[in-house]
């Protein structure tokens, strides 16, 4: 297990500014195109379906509820069949674990 002193605070997260498009419209007001690689439309949290984030968790982390960011029976799963299979076969990361990584981290 390595941990790294230099890892950014989690304070961090709260002032991410993402990166949205530049949008072009007419004079009266429609869109007509968007330039930049990301296209990404920020919404607020009240915003989002009940149901988008139910199957989300589903997907992803169907524990979500009952661990504080990290799943030990999760990543050991994933362990044994890495162990017995030679390929990995499921992730044991959680939602937590892995919006950090993409965030903090570079690939």
């Amino acid at each position: 297990l390595y941990l790294s002193p230099s890892l950014p605070s989690v304070e961090s997260l709260r002032s991410i500014q993402l990166q949205i498009p530049l949008r072009v419209y007419s004079s009266d007001g429609k869109l007509i195109a968007e330039f930049g690689e990301m296209r990404r439309s920020p919404i607020r949290f009240a915003e989002i379906p009940p149901q988008f984030i139910q199957a989300l968790l589903s997907a992803e982390d169907d524990n979500f509820l009952n661990h504080y960011g990290v799943d030990p029976s999760s990543l050991m799963r994933a362990a044994t069949q890495l162990v017995k299979t030679g390929h990995i076969q499921t992730g044991g990361s959680t939602i937590t674990m892995q919006v950090a990584k993409n965030f903090f981290l570079s690939s």
